[in-house]
């Protein structure tokens, strides 16, 4: 890999670190939830083992009673890059200008500047990687962060092999559409302002308006009445077995007991273990036990953030919403390869080379995900 600067500060042993910074100061890699494996040049394969005892009575003779199987899982990393041109015009009439040495061709790019460029770059694109680990999906063709490659959840999600449970469920039987809409549930009594709802269910020529996507909900008007921020305004939507899903403080509790008396011993039990979720699903726990008089920073958090019933709680800035996901750590990994020549930093000044008075950012990288066993792997999320 490279790193190339106008300037001479960012040369020679300092070269790997912009890379390293943007692939693993993400939200997910640097709090530890995930297992990196930094030198996946083109494919890992990872073998996993499944084994048994099968007890029998002593004898002389020998007789198999045991069962082993080696299998493995692989890691593909996709290689990925980042670019763009800044002309020098924009340059000279924002503050950086300032910064810039004197003289009528000298456009050289100052240090302030470049460590700015990369670290606002870096930034941009470690949230995203993060999306991309969680979220992605193959099938998303036109979501240039997304499409990459699959992400945890969508391979969970699609694998037989991993338990499945529901968030909590309200029927609704009414659907007024408009400019926002309104939903009619037996009781909103455990619905707040704010809380995020997942519909699901729903029929009727524009059905896929609402059907598996989430919305805020914006106000409660009644005790059987409630808004969100779905623009519906003309279409038709009926509400045959719809509802929707929704994890917010008046049930997040009972949710994570769920997960966890769902969870075998022999995983919630190993020292990896733990809770993931989305970030509204993390503030309706502190909500909850607010609520109960536990106060803010006792008994449910540490100094890597919040706890249940002593397993930590990754809060995870991209991941989808009324879901959670327990596993071990070691059970998800993360592949790219830190040395490799598919990974560059660049922002060159192309007035040499090209004659143009432009910057050229350039970042390159590679990514892929997997786990190693499904079985180990519990999943709520509404479907």
């Amino acid at each position: 890999m490279a790193v190339t600067f106008t300037s001479t500060s960012y040369v020679g042993e300092l070269a790997k670190e912009p890379v390293a910074d943007i692939l693993l100061s993400g939200d997910t890699i640097s709090k530890g939830a995930i297992m990196v494996h930094p030198e996946v040049k083109k494919k890992e394969f990872i073998q996993t083992l499944t084994t048994n005892a099968t007890f029998q009575a002593r004898a002389d003779a020998f007789t198999a009673s045991g069962a082993t199987t080696v299998a493995e899982r692989s890691l593909t990393p996709t290689n990925l890059m980042t670019q763009e041109e800044v002309g020098v015009t924009v340059l000279l009439t924002a503050w950086q200008a300032a910064q810039m040495k004197p003289g009528a061709n000298n456009n050289a790019l100052t240090d302030d500047i470049s460590s700015f460029l990369i670290g606002r770059k870096a930034q941009i694109i470690t949230n995203q990687i993060d999306e991309l680990i969680w979220q992605g999906s193959t099938a998303l063709t036109s979501n240039t962060i997304r499409k990459w490659h699959d992400g945890i959840l969508t391979l969970a999600k699609a694998d037989s092999s991993v338990t499945k449970y529901k968030p909590g469920y309200l029927a609704t039987s009414a659907v007024t559409v408009g400019a926002t809409t309104s939903l009619t549930v037996s009781s909103t009594t455990n619905l707040n302002v704010g809380d995020k709802v997942t519909c699901l269910g729903y029929a009727g020529a524009d059905a896929a308006d609402l059907n598996g996507l989430t919305f805020t909900i914006l106000s409660i008007t009644s005790a059987t009445v409630f808004v969100i921020n779905a623009v519906t305004t003309g279409h038709t939507i009926t509400t045959a077995a719809g509802g929707i899903y929704f994890i917010n403080k008046s049930n997040v509790i009972a949710a994570l007991e769920g997960m966890l008396r769902a969870t075998p011993a022999q995983v919630r039990q190993a020292p990896d273990f733990a809770i993931y979720v989305p970030d509204h699903v993390a503030e309706a726990y502190i909500d909850a036990n607010m609520a109960a008089g536990i106060g803010h920073g006792v008994a449910y958090q540490n100094e890597y953030g919040l706890l249940y019933k002593g397993k930590q709680i990754f809060r995870q800035l991209f991941f989808d919403e009324n879901t959670i996901l327990t596993t071990r750590v070691e059970n998800l990994w993360f592949g790219t390869d830190l040395v490799s020549d598919q990974n560059e930093v660049s922002a060159l000044y192309m007035k040499p080379n090209t004659g143009d008075d432009t910057y050229r950012f350039s970042a390159k990288f590679s990514s892929s995900v997997n786990y190693g066993f499904a079985t180990q792997m519990y999943l709520m999320y509404p479907y």
